[in-house]
């Protein structure tokens, strides 16, 4: 992938040719991306846009800077719809809209968008539609041909290759780069030499075959603040920009504002824009030097997940959030931190249907926090009914630990997991017995993390049958002012 910096204009960028209509027999999936076109001549500033789901066409309308009107239409099949969708975009094209971005929005063919979707692995498919655009005279087809190219090229090759892409950056940076996101990256550039926050903090992005693969989107307070930049506009036109149809990989990290975070606004902009090709995504990738855990929302996330329906890896982190129903097939990885996991989070995990889930990692929590979840609520996670596939599995800063660790021995998920994570939590002597009396039930293990919690050196002792699987560094001194005086790691 070419490095993320923004390279200057050095050019005008070269009109390409406008957006043709693919045929109706477009291959299901290639309308799941939203196509957008924008019209802007003398006080008219519109938008239109529109995408397929199944059967149903959605369509959006109204002025620029605006969330606009929706209208939905059920069709006959999906085939119908995608026919309904290229007729209307071909109207609008016909009456001077421009595919987002202006000029450089480029050309557009959804039959082999679809293809891409479907396999974003197959560099192949790429190549295909690189063959296309330069027939439309398109310049993304070069770039995705050179990008290719220099992602197996070494020595000499790869040089050349790298100042060819270089070059095409540049020459075509209005058409490649989303305006707000090239703008924080250029004016963040070289002042992250000294400052303290640059992994969160900081935009960055990488591309692969043409477009733009994997992006990270976080402000420091400076750029926030002095120049006026905004994390949900940066993310809302990224997701509708040409070169963000096959986003990969969406990192949300600080806000740079000195205040509570609340990722709302970010979580609508990812909803309404929809990003179809996303497989990784991590929302709130801070630190506490920006704000507490506690001090950041994350509202509602329902809308979220029909908007990438590709999922494969997400990464949750905020003192409160709403899960809502979750829909994920694709999902094979799930983290949560925060310092109060609410049961309602808890039981729309529980009853959703998890086939490929292979990692789920649950801060659950302290009560002062919201976490107000019980053994009752993490059974149906032991029951192991609803993850087949799990592997790994982290019950992590609980204040139940002990009764976790007795409800283990014979539970379901045992026997298929590979690791086992409750550190952070709360598990005392108590625990550490429940564990000991079946080590033979924990001995297929590769790991058995209980670091940070409340073992005295005897219940440390009691575990040694598990060798180097077991982590129990770290442990934790009860409060002396408490009854009982155990407390999880995160809570704040």
């Amino acid at each position: 992938a070419a490095p993320a910096k923004a390279a200057p204009a050095k050019a005008a960028p070269a009109k390409a040719a406008p957006a043709k209509a693919a045929p109706a027999a477009a291959a299901k999936g290639a309308g799941d991306a939203w196509q957008r076109v924008e019209f802007e001549e003398g006080s008219s500033s519109k938008f239109w846009e529109a995408r397929v789901e199944e059967k149903r066409l959605y369509v959006r309308f109204g002025k620029l800077g605006t969330d606009g009107q929706t209208q939905i239409k059920d069709l006959a099949n999906h085939a119908m719809a995608m026919a309904e969708l290229e007729k209307q975009l071909a109207a609008k094209l016909k009456k001077g809209y421009q595919p987002a971005g202006g000029a450089g929005g480029g050309a557009q063919n959804l039959t082999l968008e679809g293809a891409i979707l479907g396999d974003p692995s197959n560099d192949e498919s790429y190549l295909v539609y690189a063959d296309w655009l330069q027939t439309q005279g398109d310049p993304r087809g070069e770039l995705i041909t050179v990008q290719q190219k220099l992602a197996e090229a070494g020595g000499a090759e790869k040089k050349k290759l790298a100042k060819a892409e270089a070059d095409l950056l540049a020459e075509h940076a209005a058409a490649f780069w989303p305006k707000k996101l090239k703008a924080a990256i250029d004016a963040d550039a070289g002042g992250k030499k000294d400052r303290w926050d640059v992994e969160y903090a900081t935009c960055a992005a990488t591309w692969r075959n043409g477009f733009l693969a994997s992006v990270r989107v976080g402000l420091s307070y400076e750029l926030a603040e002095e120049k006026d930049h905004r994390v949900a506009p940066i993310v809302s036109e990224l997701l509708k920009h040409p070169s963000g149809r096959f986003l990969e990989e969406l990192t949300i990290g600080a806000l740079g504002i000195a205040d509570e975070y609340d990722y709302g606004e970010v979580v609508g902009a990812i909803a309404r824009a929809g990003a179809p090709a996303l497989r990784t995504l991590y929302i709130a990738s801070f630190s506490s030097e920006h704000t507490e855990l506690s001090w950041s929302h994350l509202g509602k996330l329902e809308k979220l997940w029909p908007a990438a329906p590709r999922l494969e890896s997400v990464t949750l982190r905020a003192g409160s959030m709403s899960l809502g129903k979750l829909d994920l097939p694709s999902l094979r990885k799930l983290r949560v931190e925060t310092g109060g996991f609410d049961k309602k989070n808890l039981k729309e995990i529980c009853d959703a249907s998890w086939p490929a889930l292979e990692s789920l990692h649950l801060y659950l929590g302290q009560d002062n926090y919201g976490g107000n979840s019980k053994l009752k609520d993490v059974l149906p996670i032991l029951e192991g009914k609803s993850f087949p596939a799990l592997k790994h599995l982290g019950l992590m800063n609980c204040e139940y630990t002990d009764e976790i660790g007795k409800a283990l021995p014979g539970s379901g998920i045992l026997p298929q997991l590979e690791t086992l994570d409750l550190s952070l939590g709360t598990m005392s002597d108590v625990g550490a017995k429940a564990i000991a009396d079946n080590l033979d039930a924990f001995s297929h293990l590769t790991s058995l993390d209980l670091s940070e919690n409340f073992l005295t050196d005897a219940g440390i002792k009691s575990l040694k049958g598990l060798g180097k699987k077991l982590d129990t560094s770290s442990q934790k001194e009860p409060y002396d002012w408490d009854e009982d005086g155990r407390y999880t790691s995160v809570g704040e």
